[in-house]
């Protein structure tokens, strides 16, 4: 009889035990693919040419750990996307020369899904206005909205913009060519909600004239990056029905048919509401609706959604920075579960906030 050759999932198969197993089975013509989280074992006692998914063993999609890799040279306000052998970042960083730049930094990603050595690239040109949100996608960045003063008749004045700016991203290489003005917003504000999703970017929130705004807003990407013209949407309806929710800087994201509006700062506090609405095949957004809560309120936070449940990471509550890791089911229709569950998951390596997050490919 001839012997059968079979693909074998090795739970720790990267550790003492796990890697002499690897090995066995190997020799005995099989085919191990190997899970671990990497906190006891290493990617060095494996094979080269056996696979090695990073992770732990969470069928309910809980995060069981946290590791450090090996961080990007700049900080600033930065969004991630993860190719099937890069990491990506790109947003604003005055890091560079002091001044404020479109950055974009780029990793090779390992066998174990570990960055490797990171290149930056920059925009020659340099920002004056301030509270610019980026956005990033699969076909570049985004520079959103803003605000400066400017002097008019011998004193200064505060103005709001409307200007989208594309920033050309070559997620191969990392290399950023310089930003190019694109269609602007509807209307002129600052410190919005951003997210390119499904070939659509979507503008949600901020802040006009001390104010925060309800609007919601997306507008078509084309093959080559660049803007359809914004529509806008129904607005953000507060909590009672009869007003507005007016969030600046609120996370979103999308998944399972919705986008979520999550935390934001409202009347200069932290909000702990949370907005979801339905996405037509069109990418508009149909009414927002109010889901569950969140058990404290954020800002500063960052989400996304992943099998079924939406996850929400720290953020700056009211008196605190959390590292807590939040996630909820996703009902039909863009609702929630009953309660969010702040202790399944490992909580973060320590308190942050104004974050990226991102999930990497396995």
């Amino acid at each position: 009889m001839t012997p059968v050759s079979e693909n074998v999932l090795v739970v720790g198969g990267a550790g003492y035990i796990g890697s002499h197993c690897v090995r066995q089975l190997k020799l005995a013509g099989h085919r191990p693919v190997v899970l671990d989280n990497l906190v006891f074992g290493h990617r060095a006692a494996l094979p080269p040419d056996v696979s090695l998914i990073v992770g732990d063993l969470g069928a309910d999609g809980t995060i069981a750990s946290w590791r450090h890799v090996n961080p990007p040279p700049l900080s600033g306000s930065m969004l991630l996307l993860p190719t099937e052998t890069e990491l990506v970042a790109f947003g604003l960083s005055n890091q560079v020369d002091n001044y404020e730049r479109a950055v974009a930094m780029r990793a090779p990603l390992d066998a174990s899904l570990e960055p490797g050595a990171w290149s930056v690239s920059s925009d020659p040109s340099t920002f004056s206005r301030g509270y610019v949100q980026p956005a990033f996608g699969p076909l570049g960045g985004y520079l959103v909205g803003g605000y400066e003063f400017v002097t008019v008749d011998g004193g200064s004045q505060g103005v709001y913009y409307d200007t989208v700016e594309r920033v050309p991203v070559n997620l191969e290489t990392g290399a950023v060519t310089p930003r190019v003005e694109d269609a602007p917003l509807t209307t002129q504000r600052r410190a919005v909600g951003t997210l390119v999703h499904d070939g659509y970017l979507y503008v949600i929130g901020g802040q006009r004239s001390g104010s925060g705004v309800p609007e919601v807003e997306f507008a078509p990407i084309g093959d080559d990056g660049s803007l359809g013209d914004f529509v806008l949407r129904p607005e953000l309806p507060d909590l009672a029905g009869d007003g507005t929710h007016e969030p600046v800087t609120p996370a979103l994201c999308a998944g399972e048919g919705a986008i979520f509006v999550v935390g934001g700062e409202v009347g200069g506090a932290p909000s702990d509401l949370v907005l979801s609405a339905p996405i037509d095949p069109s990418g508009a957004t149909g009414d927002f609706q109010h889901v569950t809560a969140l058990p404290t309120p954020l800002y500063e936070t960052a989400c996304l959604v992943f099998d079924g449940r939406l996850y929400v990471f720290g953020g700056e509550g009211v008196s605190t920075r959390s590292d807590r890791v939040l996630v909820i089911d996703i009902l039909d229709g863009g609702l929630l579960g009953t309660a969010w569950d702040d202790d399944a998951n490992a909580p973060l390596p320590f308190p942050r906030s104004d974050h990226a997050v991102a999930l990497l490919p396995r």
